[in-house]
């Protein structure tokens, strides 16, 4: 038996604990509120988890290697620092604890508070089609995963990750997202870190990769230079801070849904936080480890054949068979566990800002 065979037998056990205790969690869901917020009981841990899970996606995943390759560990940091710390840690900060308090089931329904019914519509809309397309990203993020390993064919590798999180959304709603995104982030925060001492021990350190690293300081330059500070063209710093600073984070139901499902301000308030602190070390720096350790153990004539954005996927083959399932299972789960909840966002704003508001 292979390490295909084996990761994808512990990728169904994985889906089957997910299975079995969004079943058991089925007890805790009474109402529409229980459904979408939990009852707004959600503690501090599950949710500093569960928003840790959403920045640890499937795109995390690919970014990572993909800017460190291209931009050296700058570009990577740059990034991921105004996503961890201009998004969410400044959003839990200062936004937080108001929108808890306010006590809106989502972020349109707050703004239609403030602002009117017709500005409530408009934003219910266009957030719907972000979304979905936000659910299909990851779902796609996961089957290319799963093509890379098994060679299935696409539609088939699409329709098992969205097959799975149906199934755990629709038996516990937020409970049953927030249990898959726990379980992934505390595996991530083990297995990440000793894939990286791995890869030290294994190859050498910050000195193998400086003296094989082809684009000069990989601190701060590879394939395509130093990232933009001020250019308008992405990727650059300052549309890093536009896209996921104030757009992906600020501006999201899929973010607010963990505010308002929050057991009080104070847990809102520091999940976000520690989230933040938790993605800049996880997604920021360590991520780019495999990225650096590809050109640096295989040379720059390695992207002939395989893609920056793929570097994760391919040093996991090098790992040993155990430390090599593990960081395929956590690949795969990244994909669904935020497509998860960008689902239970949309759905929650289907149901509240459409359905309930509009048409009941």
């Amino acid at each position: 038996m292979g390490i295909i065979e084996i990761s994808l037998i512990c990728f169904a056990v994985y889906v089957g604990i997910m299975i079995f205790l969004s079943q058991r969690a089925m007890k805790w869901i009474v109402s529409s509120s229980d459904y979408l917020i939990a009852g707004r009981e959600i503690g501090t841990w599950m949710n500093w988890f569960a928003i840790s899970a959403i920045g640890y996606a499937g795109t995390a995943i690919t970014f990572g290697p993909l800017f460190s390759i291209l931009f050296g560990l700058w570009g990577n940091l740059s990034w991921c620092a105004m996503y961890a710390i201009g998004g969410l840690f400044l959003y839990g900060l200062i936004f937080a604890p108001t929108l808890r308090r306010s006590g809106a089931h989502t972020l349109l329904e707050y703004f239609e508070g403030r602002f009117d019914a017709k500005t409530r519509l408009v934003l219910t809309v266009s957030f719907l089609l972000a979304m979905l397309g936000i659910v299909a990203n990851n779902m796609l993020s996961f089957a290319l995963i799963l093509e890379g390993f098994t060679k299935w064919p696409p539609f088939l590798c699409v329709s098992i990750g969205f097959a799975v999180v149906l199934v755990y959304t629709y038996l516990a709603g937020i409970w049953g997202v927030s249990i898959a995104d726990f379980i992934e982030t505390l595996v991530a925060i083990i297995i990440v870190p000793v894939m990286c001492i791995w890869l030290v021990v294994t190859y050498g350190g910050w000195d193998f990769i400086a003296s094989n690293w082809p684009w000069g300081n990989p601190l701060t330059s590879g394939l395509k230079g130093s990232l933009p500070m001020w250019s308008l063209i992405y990727p650059s710093f300052l549309t890093a801070a536009i896209l996921y600073s104030f757009g992906l984070v600020w501006g999201s139901q899929h973010y607010f849904i963990r505010v308002a499902s929050s057991r009080s301000e104070r847990s809102a308030k520091l999940s976000f936080m520690l989230a933040g602190i938790t993605l800049l070390i996880l997604d920021g720096i360590l991520l780019t480890f495999p990225g650096f350790y590809m050109i640096a153990v295989e040379g720059p004539g390695i992207l002939d054949t395989v893609k920056p954005a793929a570097a994760f996927g391919y040093m996991a083959r090098l790992y040993p068979p155990v430390l090599s399932t593990i960081a395929i299972v956590t690949a795969l789960s990244s994909g669904m566990s935020t497509g998860g909840d960008c689902l239970i966002a949309a759905v929650s704003s289907a149901l509240r800002d459409l359905y309930q508001r509009w048409f009941k």
